[in-house]
């Protein structure tokens, strides 16, 4: 094989494995953090209009599943066409740039090749510190939200208790009013019937 098909080789190579491993780590990244986001918001929108204990943990549950399906097809689908687009286009760049190289090889290509290979690891490691931070960040986020989850079902459940709470005394109040109308009831019948057997009794001794 001639120099210039060796180069155009190695470059398609190296440039579709880096530009697969960069598309599918950001389009995960994106995906996942995307399909959290959402699939926790329409869970806690979900049982907060239940408002019940059930309803937040079914929203919760379904929420982060959808979620995490959403975002990990979108971000495998996104990542495959970014990370192919990409490592063909720098794999053809780099090998048509250092096939024709590869007949005039010395020492000081081969320094400067060195140099362009340290400026890319060094790339690699910001690239590597952004993600870790962006994971922190969303490992924050994640937090926060189990956080607001934690106290919207506390108030859920101090709201149930309350509602249970004004039931009862309603109940409570309904039943004195019945036993009231009762009492009520039974002495108005005692009276007329009093004066029923007062009235029979006087014609009686008449």
């Amino acid at each position: 094989m001639s120099p210039a098909g060796v180069g155009l080789e190695s470059g398609l190579e190296s440039g579709l494995e880096s530009g697969l491993e960069s598309g599918l780590e950001s389009g995960l990244e994106s995906g996942l953090e995307s399909g959290l986001e959402s699939g926790l918001e329409s869970g806690l929108e979900s049982g907060l209009e239940s408002g019940l204990e059930s309803g937040l943990e079914s929203g919760l549950e379904s929420g982060l599943e959808s979620g995490l399906e959403s975002g990990l097809e979108s971000g495998l689908e996104s990542g495959l066409e970014s990370g192919l687009e990409s490592g063909l286009e720098s794999g053809l760049e780099s090998g048509l740039e250092s096939g024709p190289e590869y007949l005039f090889l010395d020492y000081d290509n081969g320094k400067s090749r060195l140099q362009k290979t340290q400026e890319e690891v060094d790339e690699v490691k910001v690239i590597m510190l952004d993600n870790l931070n962006k994971a922190d960040e969303r490992a924050g986020k994640l937090s926060d939200l189990e956080e607001r989850a934690d106290m919207m079902l506390l108030k859920s459940k101090a709201f149930e208790k309350t509602t249970v709470k004004v039931k009862q005394q309603k109940q409570w109040q309904n039943n004195k009013m019945k036993i009231i109308f009762i009492g009520v009831g039974i002495a108005v019948g005692a009276v007329i019937i009093g004066l029923i057997v007062y009235a029979i009794v006087e014609s009686a001794q008449n």
